[in-house]
């Protein structure tokens, strides 16, 4: 990414969660932030919450988890994954609309490409 230390990466960092977990992380005096937003999005909690902690160590990056280069493209050196993303209402702009073969796609085809690319750096997706 910027080449800025990532301690933590945070999807879902602009919604009801990842604002209240990304505040409590700042609160406790972490750096190294990194969080994912999608284009588009409404940034308005998360900009708010990080007005109330100047100077904090936070990138806050416009990306996707559509496809395995996408994700290993925002996690680039970050140990850790908190991925409190979620679709409440309409389709997630980094979701394929579910196929009649494969009903669970839609909703399993980010945390997958995470969850892959954390055990096996480099590794090709199913």
């Amino acid at each position: 990414m910027s080449g800025r230390p990532c301690s933590v990466f945070v999807t879902g960092a602009n919604g009801f969660l990842g604002v209240a977990v990304v505040e409590r992380l700042l609160a406790r005096g972490k750096t190294g932030i990194r969080c994912l937003v999608r284009a588009g999005s409404n940034r308005r909690r998360l900009d708010a919450m990080l007005v109330r902690y100047p100077g904090a160590d936070v990138e806050v990056v416009g990306g996707s988890l559509s496809s395995a280069e996408a994700a290993a493209k925002v996690i680039e050196g970050a140990p850790l994954i908190l991925h409190l993303a979620a679709a409440l209402s309409g389709q997630a702009a980094d979701m394929a609309p579910a196929r009649r073969d494969d009903p669970g796609r839609a909703s399993s085809r980010a945390p997958r490409h995470l969850l892959a690319l954390q055990a096996s750096p480099g590794a090709a997706l199913p």
